[in-house]
């Protein structure tokens, strides 16, 4: 069995929706249809995943480790970055940048506390 392309035209058919469902409710519109694109979405996901295990068989702990393996250190990596900055803006660090007229804007504490 090859490659399935229409089932990613789908999911990301489904992934649009639900993307245009919520840029909808911001503006005060609706797009009902796109509310159900996350279930087709993730419908569509367990196929996918159902049929790459169909053609590599795994054990459950291999399967598991695998995915950990792959997800995981993606996962860290935005809480890293975020924790260092907050860290950083926390502990005072200043960065100091000229406005035109001269005077001084400061991005750590003078900035945030207005």
């Amino acid at each position: 069995m090859g490659t399935i392309r229409a089932i990613q035209y789908l999911r990301a058919g489904a992934a649009l929706a639900v993307v245009i469902f919520h840029a909808a409710e911001r503006t005060g519109h609706h797009f009902a249809v796109g509310a159900a694109g996350a279930d087709v979405f993730f419908v569509i996901s367990g196929f996918v995943m159902w049929v790459i295990s169909e053609r590599r068989p795994l054990a459950p702990a291999k399967f598991i480790a695998d995915r950990i393996r792959r997800v995981v250190p993606i996962y860290w990596r935005l809480p890293a970055v975020v924790g260092l900055f907050l860290l950083l803006v926390i502990a005072g660090l200043e960065v100091r940048c000229e406005k035109r007229g001269g005077a001084d804007l400061y991005a750590g504490r003078h900035f945030w506390s207005s």
